[in-house]
């Protein structure tokens, strides 16, 4: 639908261009959202619901797994990786990476 309508825009067909545009609205089913940029020429898709934050089948958060492989490695840095993780919340994550490639991937 998308490049059918990018068609339609270069041709300066805009009635079939905006009305291919409503059908890529609608076409996602069930929770999904679509936005397109016209100027970057670029288009995201995505749920309502937030993804789960557990990756690599680990039941550990990322925060939890930092702690863990801070405590392995150098337990007397624990409590500035305490520290660390408060005072960025939200950026677990890119702790963890930080984390795993000094300490190596555990």
């Amino acid at each position: 639908l998308l490049e059918k309508r990018d068609k339609a825009r270069r041709a300066k067909d805009f009635e079939t261009a905006d009305a291919l545009l409503e059908r890529a609205y609608s076409a996602p089913e069930g929770d999904l959202g679509l936005r397109i940029h016209d100027e970057s020429r670029t288009w995201r898709i995505w749920t309502t619901e937030r993804p789960s934050s557990k990756k690599h089948g680990s039941d550990m958060s990322p925060a939890e797994l930092c702690l863990q492989i801070v405590s392995d490695s150098e337990p007397d840095k624990l409590d500035e990786m305490k520290a660390l993780l408060s005072k960025f919340p939200g950026r677990e994550w890119n702790i963890l990476k930080k984390v795993r490639s000094r300490y190596g991937e555990h």
